[in-house]
C-alpha cells in the first residue's frame, strides 16, 4: 500500500444504500418466478391479432355496404329502342294488298297508336267475278309488344260489308254485318317506316232468298303491306 493513499472501497449501487446485504443464495432465490405468473408467449397473442382482423373486416364491410349497394342498383343506361310506342300517341298509315277467298284484295288501313292499344279504321275492295265486295271495318289492336323493330298484335272488330254486282242487270248492292278478329305483325326498318303482316278470319250472313233464311259466310283474308308512322 502507497503511503498516503486510501484503502480502496467497494462501489456501491446508489439503491443499495440502507440495505443488508444479499447473500449470493439471496440473489438465486430472488430470481426465482412468483408462483402463479406466466410468461405470454407468441401463442396467446395469436386469438388478439384474429380479433383485431376482424373487427377491422367487419369495420370496413359496414362502410363499403352503401357504396357496394349503389352500384349494383344503379339504373344501367339502355340502348333506346327503334321503335317505342309508349312515348305518346301517333298516326299510322298502312297500304296493303292480299287475297281474300280466292279472289284479290287491296285496302288502306288508318290507325291511332296509344301505347298497348290501337284503334284502326280500314276500307278494302275484294275484286271478284260477277260482284265485289266492300269491306268497311273498326278495329281494336292488342300491341304485344311496344318497344323494337318487330311488334306483334291481336286485332277484333267488325263492320260492314257491301256486296256490288258487276254483270247482273237490275241486282242491287246487299249489305250485310259482320265481324272480324286475326292477329299480325310489324317489322320497322326506320322508326317511321315498316312492313306489316295480317291475316284476319271474316264472319258475316247473308240472306237467301230461294230458301228464306240466312247463311252463314266465314272467309279468310292474308294481307302484305307497308306502313307509315307519324308523330
Amino acid at each position: 500500500m502507497a503511503i498516503g493513499s486510501r484503502p480502496l472501497q467497494e462501489e456501491k449501487n446508489p439503491g443499495d444504500l440502507g440495505q443488508p446485504p444479499v447473500s449470493p443464495k439471496g440473489r438465486s432465490a430472488a430470481r426465482e418466478p412468483v408462483p402463479g405468473y406466466q410468461k405470454p408467449t407468441s401463442s396467446d397473442q395469436k386469438p388478439k391479432n384474429r380479433v383485431f382482423v376482424i373487427v377491422h373486416l367487419l369495420v370496413w364491410l359496414m362502410a363499403a355496404a352503401p357504396l357496394l349497394g349503389q352500384d349494383s342498383t344503379s339504373p344501367k343506361a339502355e340502348k333506346p329502342a327503334l321503335v317505342d310506342l309508349k312515348q305518346g300517341a301517333s298516326f299510322e298509315i298502312a297500304p296493303h294488298t292480299g287475297m281474300m277467298g280466292g279472289s284479290g284484295v287491296f285496302g288502306l288501313r288508318l290507325a291511332m297508336n296509344y301505347g298497348s292499344v290501337n284503334l284502326e279504321v280500314s276500307g278494302e275492295q275484294v275484286i271478284g267475278e260477277t260482284a265485289n265486295m266492300y269491306p268497311i271495318s273498326v278495329n281494336f289492336a292488342l300491341n304485344l309488344a311496344t318497344r323494337g323493330r318487330l311488334l306483334p298484335y291481336g286485332t277484333v272488330g267488325g263492320g260492314l260489308f257491301l256486296t256490288v254486282p258487276t254483270n247482273a242487270l237490275g241486282s242491287e248492292t246487299v249489305s250485310t254485318m259482320g265481324i272480324n278478329f286475326g292477329g299480325g305483325a310489324r317489322f320497322y326498318v326506320t322508326p317511321t317506316f315498316g312492313f306489316r303482316l295480317e291475316a284476319r278470319q271474316y264472319v258475316t250472313s247473308v240472306a237467301n232468298e230461294l230458301e228464306s233464311r240466312d247463311e252463314l259466310l266465314i272467309f279468310q283474308e292474308v294481307s302484305l303491306g307497308v306502313t307509315f308512322m307519324f308523330r
